[in-house]
């Protein structure tokens, strides 16, 4: 579940007493909850999904203002065992007025906090958010698992332009774990292939078709 890549970089992450910045999973939503509280019970030092540090939301949460100055509040507070572990899911369904808020929290974490944050749609949140996390996909593509599937996307005649940007992030992410593999070239040879057709006004269905298949080899 877990890349070498985000194992070396928990190894850091995870040590108490420095400050890190907020972890923002990128993913299919039920990965990257798993995956989350996994890095959570890790830190902590248990696998029981109540503890007095342990500060998480679910899918269900309304991300308002409201909700993110409990949250300031509640990391006011000292925790009670060295770390506080915040965990907040899907977040590509905050609002504007809310992300703005929860910016000012994340901004300079204390050494005493560290920040799990997921989403399928990393686009959707604001560029400073994203500008303060370190990001890591997660989810392994493989033939039973497309990446079109894990996008919720059901066919390359569908894909939106948020889409094509979401396979673009996950193609980096890829080769800063792996290296420039052959399938990651080719890939990255269909994208500049796909937007030089749609520059020139080309076959955009065709070129879709080619670059999703390109994608589908990516293990």
């Amino acid at each position: 579940m877990i890349s070498p890549a985000l194992t070396r970089y928990l190894t850091t992450w995870t040590r108490p007493g420095s400050s890190q910045p907020p972890l923002l999973l990128v993913g299919p939503p039920d990965i990257t909850s798993h995956t989350a509280q996994f890095i959570a019970q890790t830190i902590l030092g248990e696998t029981k999904a109540v503890h007095p540090d342990l500060i998480t939301y679910t899918s269900e949460d309304k991300y308002t203002i409201e909700l993110i100055r409990s949250l300031e509040d509640k990391l006011s507070r000292r925790p009670l065992h060295g770390t506080h572990v915040i965990v907040l899911p899907m977040l590509e369904q905050l609002r504007t007025a809310a992300s703005q808020a929860l910016l000012k929290t994340l901004e300079e974490p204390p050494s005493s906090t560290r920040f799990i944050l997921t989403t399928a749609f990393p686009r959707r949140l604001l560029p400073t958010i994203l500008s303060r996390c370190t990001r890591f996909f997660v989810g392994n593509i493989t033939s039973d698992s497309k990446l079109t599937t894990s996008l919720a996307v059901s066919s390359d005649d569908e894909l939106t332009d948020e889409a094509i940007q979401t396979m673009h992030d996950f193609l980096n992410t890829q080769l800063r774990q792996h290296g420039p593999t052959p399938e990651l070239r080719r890939g990255f040879q269909r994208f500049r292939d796909y937007y030089k057709i749609r520059a020139l006004k080309g076959n955009e269905k065709l070129a879709r078709q080619v670059l999703v298949a390109s994608l589908r080899e990516i293990r």
